[in-house]
Parts: structure tokens; C-alpha cells; sequence
């Protein structure tokens, strides 16, 4: 297996700028922020807020529904930017005016920042999603969702596990996902081939992600997607195409020891980029392997503007604020 290669060197994958995305990534914060009042809806847009010394603070307006979500996610661990994250400009302005409202009442707290586990989704509902699942709960705070195709598993698959269902195996809906502030997602769904909306959905929201296949004695990790960074997931299987790999029509439960591998090496891959930012290359169980690509430019998700993606309204709303 090779080294991980890194962003500039062999795989020339250079950081690019792409209108209207911006990759998350773990950067340390200086402060983070706590909510110390209730949040109380007085109706639909007002909401009253109650301290500690039973001070209350009164908002209303059109964006009264969004700063009050804006706030909720003040637990300690979340900083101002990851609390704006979803609010455009404007919205902005009247949140840090909120903000400084509450701390002169002692309901915002400023903590310093303790490096916490990292967030990372698990995408899939077989055998393989779930040793992925628990092999990173050890260390990380893990998330599952579900599969954005009905999961296709033979019965040997299902079963195997006894007693009530761990907390983490309680899978969310896979459109969800965005709501979870994840630093990585893990695709390991249980198809020879992911649904191509889950990574083309994963690169328009800026969320790096990483391929995960097990079938059988066949398993491959990657590639690991950095959107403005390397190229999409579709881009990236090009050096496959040539490949003599076998079809795979009906996925069949992963031997044991493909499953210790994958969980091994997809524990290294997540560890590696998310204290290091490296970008593994893509490997198999049989042994091959290649770095990363760059950003195709013309390909639609990898350079947005080359290609006709159907807009959404967030992009529809962060084209007028901009332009206002």
C-alpha cells in the first residue's frame, strides 16, 4: 500500500476557490460559545429568552425562526462561525447584535476552546457500514444515516447482532445531513456502487467524504473527496475504468477478514485527514492503489459553472445576497 500523498505533490491536487462552496475543515478556534437562557416561541415569529437570572430578552421578525436555531446551536463546543454557518449576511448582522445583546445579560458564555472528537456520518445500512460505525465510535462522534437507495443485503447479512440496537446504530435520514455540522462522511452503503446524489449532494454542501466498498473478498477505500480541492467521486474512478475488475450484479456479505481490513484502513484514512488534512490515495484489499485527482474542469461538480446543475434555494438565496 502507498503513502498518503498530499495536496501539491503527486497528486497535483491544489486547492481551488469555487463560487458559492466553501470545504469545511477542522481549524482550531480561539472561543467558543454556550447558551445559558431557555428559548421559549411565543408565537410564529417571536421568541422570548430567559436567563439564569430569570432576565428575559424578547426577538421577532421575519428571521426570528433562523436566529432562534442559530442559537440553539450554542452548546459549548460550537463557535461563532459554525453558528452562522447557515445564515446569510444580513441575518448575520442581526445575530451578532443578538449575541452581544445576550452576553450584557449574562446568557452567552465565552468558553476557550477544548479539542473535541471529530463528527464523521456513516452513509449505509449493511455489515459494513455498521463495523465502520463502532470501529470509529471508540474515538469519534459517529452519526449514522441511511441509505439513499433501498439497502440491497442478503439475509446473512442481517441478523448477526443480538439485543437492542446500540445508540449509534439508530440511523437518521440520509437527506438530514446537512443538519449534523459533520467534519467527514463515510459512504459505505450496501450496493456494488453508491448513488451517485448522495456524493454529488455531499460536494455541493462542501462536506468532504469517503468511499467505502465491500463485497465479498472485494473492498476498496476511496477516493476521499475534498470539494475545491480534488476532484468529485466520479471524476475520480477514471483510473478504474481500465481495470480488470469483477461485476459485481448482487453484493454478497463481506469475508471477515475484508471487513478487518476496511475497518483498519478506513480508521488510518479518516485519522490521517482529520488531525492532518492528508488525502490518502484510493486503495484496494488486493493490493492497488492511486493518489487523488484534481479538480476537472469540466465537470459540473467538481467546477460549478461548466455544467447545468438544477440550483437550489440556498444557492438561489446566497446568489441575491450577494448580489444586494
Amino acid at each position: 500500500m502507498g503513502m498518503p500523498t498530499t495536496p501539491g505533490q503527486r497528486n497535483e491536487a491544489v486547492p481551488q476557490r469555487q463560487p458559492g462552496l466553501t470545504p469545511r475543515s477542522r481549524r482550531v478556534p480561539p472561543m467558543t460559545l454556550r447558551l445559558d437562557a431557555d428559548i421559549v416561541r411565543v408565537c410564529a415569529n417571536s421568541y422570548q429568552l430567559y436567563g439564569p437570572g430569570r432576565g428575559c430578552i424578547e426577538i421577532s421578525g421575519r428571521f426570528t425562526e433562523r436566529l432562534a436555531q442559530a442559537l440553539r446551536r450554542l452548546d459549548g463546543d460550537c463557535t461563532l462561525d459554525d453558528a452562522c454557518c447557515c445564515l446569510h449576511p444580513d441575518e448575520q448582522k442581526m445575530f451578532e447584535e443578538l449575541l452581544r445583546r445576550l452576553l450584557a445579560f449574562g446568557m452567552i458564555h465565552k468558553q476557550a476552546y477544548r479539542p473535541g472528537a471529530a463528527r464523521i456520518g456513516v452513509v449505509g445500512e449493511g455489515v459494513c457500514a455498521e463495523r465502520i460505525r463502532h470501529t470509529l465510535a471508540t474515538t469519534n462522534r459517529v452519526q449514522g444515516f441511511t441509505e439513499p437507495l433501498p439497502p440491497r443485503s442478503g439475509l446473512d447479512e442481517r441478523g448477526t447482532r443480538q439485543g437492542p440496537a446500540p445508540r449509534i446504530d439508530r440511523l437518521k435520514h440520509w437527506m438530514s445531513i446537512d443538519d449534523a455540522r459533520l467534519d467527514l462522511v463515510l459512504i459505505a452503503v450496501s450496493r456494488p456502487a453508491p448513488d451517485p446524489a448522495m456524493s454529488w449532494q455531499l460536494s455541493r454542501l462542501g462536506i468532504p467524504h469517503l468511499i467505502v466498498s465491500a463485497h465479498h473478498r472485494d473492498a476498496t477505500v476511496g477516493p476521499l473527496v475534498k470539494p475545491g480541492t480534488t476532484s468529485c467521486a466520479f471524476c475520480a474512478a477514471g483510473p478504474a475504468v481500465n481495470r480488470d475488475l469483477r461485476s459485481v450484479d448482487e453484493p454478497a456479505s463481506p469475508a471477515p477478514v475484508v471487513l478487518d481490513w476496511v475497518a483498519a484502513i478506513t480508521r488510518s484514512v479518516s485519522a490521517a485527514y482529520l488531525d492532518g488534512g492528508t488525502i490518502s490515495p484510493t486503495v484496494e484489499f488486493s493490493g492497488g492503489f492511486w493518489p487523488s485527482r484534481a479538480p476537472q474542469a469540466g465537470c459540473p461538480v467538481c467546477a460549478p459553472g461548466h455544467g447545468e446543475l438544477p440550483p437550489t434555494d440556498d444557492s438561489r438565496a446566497g446568489q441575491h445576497a450577494a448580489a444586494s
